[in-house]
């Protein structure tokens, strides 16, 4: 993750801030801790910023690194750096540098289930190797269930009503999640 900053103030009455960076998502959060010594190398000028993401250089809130990995549904910076009032912050060049998956057809390990076409504008197919039943569940990027369905082996499954954005689809057999996979409404 990389961004620039420009905190336009005369006031050097920084105060204490719990995150610079936090990222969250139905089985996580997490956040990118900051100091004054940030916040003084950008007062009155543009610095950029990179943020790894890796686990080693975030605190875990909740959850488990790879869970939130799996579907980060929310990026939010804390921006404000000054106690009181004369500060004007200015964020440009955002960039979240992640691989994004673009295949059409199912991809899985062997006996996984699959869900596909990804990115999906109506239709998708959930496609179950292993036997019994099935439940799929798709959440938004809330956590909140928009859809939810027993699946035996294959089946089409329509969510043209969903808006366009991001969303889990959550195979569970059992009581247990046996896949998860990020879908992309367009």
């Amino acid at each position: 993750m990389t961004f620039d900053l420009y905190l336009q103030t005369s006031s050097s009455n920084y105060y204490l801030k719990e995150y610079l960076v936090k990222i969250s998502g139905p089985d996580g959060s997490a956040t990118f801790m900051t100091n004054d010594s940030i916040t003084a190398l950008t007062v009155n000028q543009w610095r950029g910023y990179e943020i790894p993401i890796a686990e080693g250089s975030w605190e875990l809130q909740s959850g488990s690194w790879a869970g939130l990995m799996n579907f980060v549904s929310e990026v939010r910076l804390e921006l404000e750096f000054i106690d009181g009032t004369g500060e004007t912050t200015f964020l440009d060049n955002f960039c979240l540098n992640a691989p994004i998956s673009t295949a059409v057809g199912p991809i899985a390990s062997a006996g996984e289930p699959i869900v596909y076409p990804n990115p999906f504008s109506g239709t998708i197919t959930v496609q179950c190797a292993s036997e019994g039943p099935h439940n799929l569940r798709v959440v938004d990027t809330t956590g909140r269930i928009v859809h939810e369905q027993r699946v035996l082996n294959t089946v089409g499954i329509d969510l043209s009503r969903l808006p366009p954005g991001a969303y889990a689809a959550l195979v569970w057999q059992d009581r247990e999640r046996i896949h998860r996979t990020t879908l992309i409404k367009q």
